[in-house]
């Protein structure tokens, strides 16, 4: 991916490029089954927020936010002690400004549908999935970044390149336009 890609698709990677930016006030959550891949989110997400704090279970979740107000909480659905969706159903109950991003290998469980539409949680993503994608979404939840591309499988058997051209030309002309309002 060259650099105009990273800082337009990145913006907060980037704060040259972005310099009204400022995210040291958010203060994110991440709690995941794989230490490592937890650690991984962390790291990048330090890079962002400064504010990244992790938890490894249900229980230690909610009594971090009991004790902290957190803006966003990632969350793997399969934590020791509890399920993620009934952390996010607690959560959603006693804190319904933070932001709630389920992730998990299983995206057939129809939980997770209900759990989108009745606003337990606010995005689903399907592991394994980039950081960076994750990142992107989280900004665009907290309303910091523009919204992250989306693309169905037939685009990416197709001619990719040109898919991620048009579909980032969109994106860019909607973050122009949002912007001058």
């Amino acid at each position: 991916m060259n650099r105009y890609f990273q800082k337009t698709l990145f913006p907060s990677l980037f704060p040259a490029a972005h310099p009204q930016k400022q995210h040291e006030d958010i203060r994110v959550l991440v709690a995941d089954t794989n230490t490592h891949y937890a650690r991984s989110v962390m790291a990048v997400f330090k890079t962002v927020f400064r504010r990244v704090t992790l938890a490894e279970n249900g229980p230690e979740i909610l009594s971090k936010c009991a004790n902290e107000s957190f803006d966003l909480i990632v969350l793997d659905n399969r934590l020791p002690g509890m399920l993620g969706i009934e952390v996010a159903r607690r959560l959603e109950q006693y804190y319904p400004e933070m932001r709630r991003i389920l992730t998990s290998e299983d995206d057939t469980d129809p939980v997770i549908d209900s759990a989108l539409e009745y606003g337990m949680i606010h995005r689903f993503l399907k592991k394994p999935f980039s950081v960076y994608a994750l990142l992107s979404e989280a900004e665009f939840l907290l309303g910091i970044g523009p919204e992250p591309l989306q693309f169905d499988d037939e685009d990416l058997e197709e001619d990719t390149e040109e898919h991620l051209m048009d579909a980032f030309f969109e994106q860019q002309c909607f973050a122009f336009a949002t912007a001058r309002k």
